[in-house]
């Protein structure tokens, strides 16, 4: 890595202010992590359900993890609790815990 006289990175060099290392890089946009994001529910569309089942499970085995991840959506993380509202992800998520308590009742019953 090439620097200048005063240590700063030399012109043209890769890591210089103002250069990129490639066409893609940096950050992706809003708009493209939310076309990422359609696209995602698109194609799982019909899985989400099972998907959530599965993390609820691994969570009611002990798995931290899992655990971790299903409060951080169902709760938010400490910053985001209080910001949030709801949707539609939120709403399928609550369905698929009724639904997976109402299955664990009626095997427990068994």
């Amino acid at each position: 890595m090439e620097r200048d006289t005063e240590g700063r990175f030399a012109e043209g060099n890769q890591l210089a202010k103002g250069t990129t290392s490639g066409p893609n890089s940096g950050r992706p946009t809003d708009a493209t992590k939310l076309e990422l994001a359609k696209r995602l529910y698109l194609l799982c569309e019909d899985e989400w359900d099972d998907v959530i089942l599965a993390l609820l499970a691994k969570a009611r085995e002990g798995n931290v993890n899992a655990t971790k991840l299903l409060f951080a959506y169902v709760l938010g993380t400490p910053e985001q609790a209080i910001l949030l509202q709801g949707g539609d992800n939120y709403a399928r998520l609550l369905v698929a815990l009724r639904r997976a308590d109402e299955e664990s009742t009626t095997t427990d019953a068994a």
